[in-house]
């Protein structure tokens, strides 16, 4: 498990919450609004009812396409990483406790080959399902 792919990447994102927060950050950013009036005071009139802003921003978020992007590689993680409750855990001790290779295969008493390979079967069906390019 030295070598750390794109794949790898968004697994580890996925365990570790990462995921969740770069959807949360990208709807902030697309939300956020300041205006300055003359005197360079922020104000909070924008022109518009609160109503309208809200449909806008909804839409805005709706049609983003790293929102989209984001949504499509957390949903298609999930449909494999419960599917495979060895390979979560070696996830889960790769990832979150940052362990290696020798420090999981003493946690979960399987050797460091049938770990890789039971990693590997998890990416390769995310990767063949999902579409992903590595």
């Amino acid at each position: 498990m030295a070598k750390i792919d794109k794949l790898d990447r968004i697994i580890r994102d996925y365990v570790n919450g990462f995921i969740d927060k770069k959807i949360q950050a990208r709807i902030n950013q697309l939300t956020y609004k300041s205006k300055v009036d003359n005197l360079g005071i922020r104000t909070a009139y924008h022109g518009g009812s609160e109503q309208e802003s809200y449909i806008l921003n909804k839409e805005r978020i709706d049609e983003d396409e790293i929102i989209s992007q984001l949504k499509y590689e957390k949903s298609q993680i999930e449909v494999w990483y419960f599917s495979y409750p060895e390979a979560k855990t070696i996830c889960e001790l790769r990832w979150k406790k940052g362990m290696q290779q020798w420090e999981i295969k003493d946690e979960v008493k399987m050797s460091e080959s049938t770990i890789k390979r039971r990693y590997n079967e998890l990416k390769e069906k995310i990767k063949i399902w999902g579409g992903f390019e590595c």
